[in-house]
């Protein structure tokens, strides 16, 4: 994947591979990663870094999929106050064709100030048509 944006404050590109691991017909991996270039176009300031998101999938039943997350980002190599973890676990629902339920918990740590915790819940429907 590649994707270049520009705008009047900033340009960046960002890119990376998106995969799907299968281990067996029900155990998959869904992961990504991708490196960003980023300038300021105003301060002429460039930052570097990488976001990197897996997330591990068990179909317990037809459409019913428990998952385990983990992210890791730093958008600015040369600081750690843009370095970001977080571990997670939910649940996705597909209970009829077109129709789909999510929700999921994450724990994130942010390494600002001696880095912190704080707690991520979401909940998504979405209607296909």
């Amino acid at each position: 994947t590649y994707y270049r944006g520009k705008d009047d404050n900033q340009e960046r590109d960002i890119v990376g591979p998106w995969l799907i691991l299968n281990y067996n017909k029900n155990i998959f991996l869904m992961s990504e990663f991708f490196f960003q270039d980023k300038e300021n176009l105003s301060s002429n300031e460039a930052s570097k870094g990488y976001v990197n998101t897996n997330r591990l999938n068990y179909q317990i039943f037809k459409g019913v999929i428990p998952f385990l997350t983990f992210e890791a980002s730093q958008l600015d190599w040369t600081t750690d106050f843009s370095k970001r973890q977080s571990y997670g676990v939910g649940l996705q629902f597909f209970p009829r064709p077109h129709i789909e339920l999510m929700a999921s918990y994450q724990k994130d740590r942010y390494y600002i100030d001696d880095g912190y915790f704080s707690d991520l819940y979401w909940f998504m429907f979405n209607y296909y048509l």
